[in-house]
């Protein structure tokens, strides 16, 4: 058996933006843990590309590498290139294996294994499951049932039905873990890099599906270990100037991030960073670690200004502990703090959209300047969500609907046009209720010149009185 693995992630179908998208870090471990045990990855990450891309590349690793097996990682967004790379992958050779992963095969596992010609599909946290499912390859015919029956973490077909088994334990420890492969999406000119120094998130917000896949259990890597990948990294590539936590709760452990930014200074990492967590807990001592160790942007999950849709989508935060983050960040700090919020939950009238923007004024009094509204977006529905379970007892969605729409859904107990007034009422309180100067102040320190950046300025100035 020829023991190289290829990993692919399929392109999205939204258009988007390799420079503002992470690298596939999913790819990044399997490809480490393939090496593990004892197979050659060859890896590809198409996602921000499109499906002539991605086909592209499948026929050119195949035909170069002729992989026994496949690893393909799928989330919503990219689900149908995955439907086409498992279609392609068969019709051109029926004996390589296709492993499927990512939260969105381990919630419909039968629309890989039936509907398409997946072989297994790893479910929930992959890397355990998958360097077991390698190091068995080598030895046996690892497709026949009975050598599967007692492989936990994945599901497959035995007599064209579909088999789960018992789910894999999480990985407690991730110090264990062995290093991601930044070195499959980097160069000697890259600027950027991303990682993962924790994982779960230990609540269960109504529209978000990281919990499914990585559990409510939050773990974490000691500070000594983030450090030691952070600088092998910034050595080996000496132009990053820039890097990213990706955890989902990263500022969850106040001391913990102290002592990664302590640590960072110590070692003279001399790198600006970036990431995301929520409005409580967060300390001035806790802020002004980061600032010293470089943090130039923390994102936090605002998602709505209003009291009682917080309650309703089980975001675990109030009103003041949103307002006494950014006061925090803002009057302590040059830390940008980015607002993440959401259009359209269940019950959003024009009552909770001007909480919204009540709340934005009321941070802006103490900004001074707009805030940074990256992902101002309608709500999206992903499965195995509370949001979903709610659309399909409405009648809105069913299971089917992801064999055969190409878009994740979007929420709509009202209008799509009303929500885009109100996201435009939105944008328009924040750009223009700190006045002109501001607007231009911010955009010269930001250096948008961009025409994209330029329109999203403008756009609101056009529209918010429609």
């Amino acid at each position: 058996m020829n023991k190289k693995v290829f990993l692919l992630s399929p392109n999205s179908v939204d258009e988007l933006n390799p420079n503002l998208i992470a690298y596939s870090m999913a790819l990044g471990y399997l490809g480490a843990y393939a090496e593990k045990a004892g197979w050659e990855p060859v890896v590809r990450d198409c996602y921000c590309s499109d499906w002539e891309n991605t086909k592209k590349q499948i026929l050119d690793v195949i035909k170069k590498e002729k992989p026994s097996v496949v690893g393909i990682n799928c989330i919503t967004m990219n689900r149908f290139a995955a439907y086409n790379s498992i279609d392609l992958i068969k019709k051109i050779d029926q004996k390589i294996i296709i492993l499927v992963g990512g939260v969105h095969p381990t919630i419909f596992p039968e629309h890989f294994l039936i509907n398409h010609a997946a072989d297994i599909v790893v479910m929930h946290e992959g890397e355990e499951t998958f360097e077991e499912l390698l190091k068995k390859f080598s030895k046996d015919d690892l497709l026949k049932a009975k050598s599967l029956k007692n492989i936990r973490g994945i599901a497959y077909k035995e007599n064209g039905q579909v088999k789960i088994n018992l789910q894999r334990k999480q990985i407690e420890n991730l110090d264990s873990m062995p290093f991601m492969k930044h070195d499959f999406f980097m160069n000697k000119d890259s600027t950027k890099a991303y990682f993962f120094s924790s994982r779960g998130c230990p609540n269960n917000c109504s529209f978000c599906s990281a919990s499914i896949h990585w559990g409510r259990m939050w773990r974490f890597r000691s500070p000594e270990k983030v450090v030691d990948e952070i600088e092998q990294v910034v050595k080996k590539y000496p132009k990053v100037n820039e890097i990213r936590f990706m955890d989902d709760t990263f500022t969850l452990n106040n001391q913990r991030v102290i002592d990664i930014c302590k640590e960072m200074i110590k070692r003279n990492i001399q790198v600006k960073w970036r990431c995301s967590g929520r409005v409580f807990p967060v300390s001035l001592e806790m802020l002004k670690w980061m600032e010293k160790a470089g943090c130039i942007m923390v994102s936090f999950g605002v998602e709505t200004g209003s009291t009682k849709l917080l309650q309703e989508i089980g975001k675990n935060q109030t009103i003041d502990q949103i307002y006494n983050a950014f006061k925090l960040v803002y009057e302590n700090t040059k830390i940008t703090p980015e607002m993440f919020f959401i259009i359209g939950f269940p019950n959003e009238d024009k009552t909770t959209i001007w909480e919204t923007i009540i709340l934005i004024k009321k941070i802006i009094d103490v900004s001074k300047k707009p805030l940074i509204l990256t992902a101002a977006r309608m709500l999206e529905i992903y499965p195995g969500t509370r949001i979903y379970d709610l659309a399909k007892n409405k009648g809105m969605i069913d299971d089917n609907y992801w064999l055969s729409n190409p878009k994740t859904p979007i929420y709509l107990e009202k209008s799509e046009s009303w929500l885009k007034k109100q996201r435009n009422r939105i944008l328009y309180a924040n750009w223009t209720y700190a006045g002109f100067l501001p607007v231009v102040k911010l955009f010269i320190e930001k250096k948008m010149w961009k025409p994209r950046k330029i329109y999203n300025i403008i756009r609101p100035y056009l529209t918010g009185l429609n």
